[in-house]
């Protein structure tokens, strides 16, 4: 009897420790909470389609529509606060396939000034941020992982207190300390999937499998064989994932290098190109100086021998005589137009030729013109004496509105037998003396000017034909005049 009573006794004991375990164990109901089977259950899936997924085992959603709007209503908006409450553990699970690089928002509870709890892709940085609330001030958490690569993939997110982890494919991709998210959310916040608001954060792509579990390592939900047949295994594939990242990494600076090594050595060929261009455009530009100076000194030079010579090349001049001595054909007429025919102690006989001046000069600088019976004609010419002698044999000097200088020298002006005409011309004595000796002076309208000269007239006649004789202090010496 006593026997009986004990073994009743351990049997309610049994049975009162069985109901508290179960009760501190609780249901998968109480810890688990399906995001998409329970909205495909309460007919609130409006703008997503229903498509194949990753398995079979559960519907997967096609997240297309722009005008979509998956809130989700009052009774499991309440329910998966009233989860959140008190709780310090928990993960968020999803099969995802997302579009190549795009950005969305995988899940979100925010109100209108704070986000509670937030998940967001983005392919154009290529990471996930997390969002979350700690002593009322919004934290974020960036985690740079490529999930928009158009590929399934199984992301879990998990909070321990102040841990979080994540992992991506049942490898543990990230691991770090945060401060502790509040999970007390207000009654008034709004629970959205796929997307952050109406219009706004919109996820492009499919889901599948989209859970909470309140619990510590809630991601063993998603890989199973993750901390309990192999505890190190997660640490294993964590290292191996890392040590891809870094050579993917790795690849990429060496690629990068290599880009910016090819580029240099591209600048450095060109800059060294323009270098050389600009040497033989120096060398060119040194070589077009030299000419120019060669060209000068060329001129200089021939100007000089120009100045030199006893003959020039002139249009109305032939040089015959290298001892400057130049003959006048009787035949040909020698026209100097504006140019200068300068004479040093050379000669320039004239037989029966003649020389007409246009508008040139003809200087004689110590230089001899002797007229045999040739003619000299002055047209708006000039003749300038030094103190050279100009003799007239039996020849002819007409001024036809020319003018005869002798204020540069002490020069002499002689008369043989030949004539000096003026017609309208101008015959100027500074210090200089003319002499006739049997010669003819004839003054037309001319004028016969002395200047502190002195005319001298032997046999010679001296007619003047309306012409003017002025004396301005010079002297009329009349020998045997008439």
């Amino acid at each position: 009897m006593k026997e009986r009573t004990m073994n009743m006794d351990l049997f309610a004991i049994l049975v009162q420790l069985f109901v508290l375990v179960r009760t501190a164990q609780g249901s998968d109901l109480d810890y688990t909470m399906d995001i998409l089977q329970d909205l495909d259950r309460s007919h609130s899936i409006h703008g997503i389609t229903e498509v194949s997924g990753l398995h079979n085992e559960s519907k997967a959603f096609l997240f297309r529509d722009m005008s979509r709007s998956l809130l989700l209503p009052p009774p499991l908006s309440s329910r998966l606060k009233h989860m959140f409450r008190g709780k310090s553990d928990f993960t968020f699970l999803a099969t995802v396939q997302q579009k190549t690089s795009t950005s969305g928002v995988l899940f979100s509870i925010h109100d209108t000034e704070k986000s509670w709890f937030e998940l967001q892709s983005s392919g154009i940085r290529e990471e996930l941020v997390f969002r979350y609330c700690h002593r009322g001030q919004t934290r974020s958490e960036p985690l740079p992982y490529r999930l928009a690569d158009g590929r399934w993939h199984h992301v879990a997110l998990t909070v321990s207190s102040k841990h979080l982890q994540l992992h991506v494919d049942c490898n543990r991709i990230y691991e770090r300390l945060i401060d502790p998210p509040q999970t007390n959310l207000p009654r008034g916040s709004e629970v959205w999937l796929g997307q952050h608001g109406h219009k706004h954060g919109l996820f492009k792509g499919l889901m599948q499998d989209v859970k909470f579990v309140f619990a510590p390592n809630g991601f063993v939900a998603q890989c199973p064989n993750l901390n309990r047949t192999c505890p190190t295994c997660s640490d294993f594939l964590s290292l191996v994932q890392g040590i891809m990242d870094l050579q993917d990494l790795l690849s990429k600076m060496s690629l990068k290098t290599e880009q910016k090594e090819e580029q240099k050595e591209q600048q450095t060929e060109q800059k060294e190109e323009q270098t050389e261009q600009k040497e033989e455009q120096t060398e060119q530009k040194e070589e077009q100086t030299e000419q120019k100076e060669e060209q000068t000194e060329q001129k200089d030079l021939k100007q000089h021998e120009d100045c030199l010579s006893l003959s020039l090349r002139l249009k109305t001049v032939d040089v015959r005589n290298a001892a400057a001595s130049t003959a006048f054909s009787t035949e040909r007429v020698r026209e100097l137009g504006y140019g200068t025919l300068e004479l040093g102690y050379g000669t320039l006989e004239l037989g029966y030729g003649t020389l007409e001046l246009g508008y040139g000069t003809l200087e004689l600088r110590y230089g001899t013109l002797e007229l045999g019976y040739g003619t000299l004609e002055l047209r708006y010419g000039t003749l300038e004496l030094g103190y050279s002698t100009l003799e007239l044999r039996y020849g002819t000097l007409e001024l036809r509105y020319g003018t005869l200088e002798l204020e540069l020298g002490y020069g002499t002006l002689e008369l043989g037998y030949g004539t000096l005409e003026l017609r309208y011309g101008t015959l100027e004595l500074g210090y200089g003396t003319l002499e006739l000796r049997y010669g003819t002076l004839e003054l037309g309208y001319g004028t016969l000017e002395l200047r502190y000269g002195t005319l001298e007239l032997g046999y010679s006649t001296l007619e003047l034909r309306y012409g003017t004789l002025e004396l301005r202090y010079g002297t009329l010496e009349l020998d045997m005049a008439l």
